[in-house]
């Protein structure tokens, strides 16, 4: 360089970067050419002619999804039916089998109070046949 003034700063302060501006904001702005804005920018392209509005179709139909739902719901409450059907079923089983168990356990009672009294007259007639 043989602008000595330019080169004063840079010398000056050898190894960090010095900057310094090049002319003022306007000369700045001027080179940087002409703002696009938004609406320039859409004016400048060729902007097509908006589509004409699509005719709506039916919406879809809900039949199959109602049906799905309904069948769902029978399904449920006929599940719910069953289920309640066993559990009656089930409690009516544990009361007979409670039922039956009490029976077995007084008659399983009274045939070892039975066997216990033939036991004790076996021993005494046996006794006193011995001697």
């Amino acid at each position: 360089m043989t602008d000595e003034a330019l080169m004063a700063a840079p010398l000056s302060k050898p190894g960090e970067i010095v900057m310094i501006s090049r002319g003022g904001l306007a000369e700045q702005l001027k080179a940087l050419g002409p703002r696009k804005t938004k609406n320039s920018a859409k004016s400048a392209k060729a902007a097509p002619e908006p589509a004409p509005p699509r005719k709506r179709s039916k919406p879809p139909s809900r039949a199959s999804l109602d049906k799905a739902e309904a069948d769902l719901e029978e399904a449920t409450s006929r599940h719910a039916a069953a289920l309640a059907a066993l559990e009656a079923e089930r409690e009516s089983l544990d009361r007979k089998i409670e039922t039956l168990r009490a029976q077995q356990a007084k008659e399983a009672e009274k045939l070892q109070r039975r066997e216990r009294d033939a036991r004790e007259n076996y021993r005494e007639t046996l006794a006193r046949w011995s001697g």
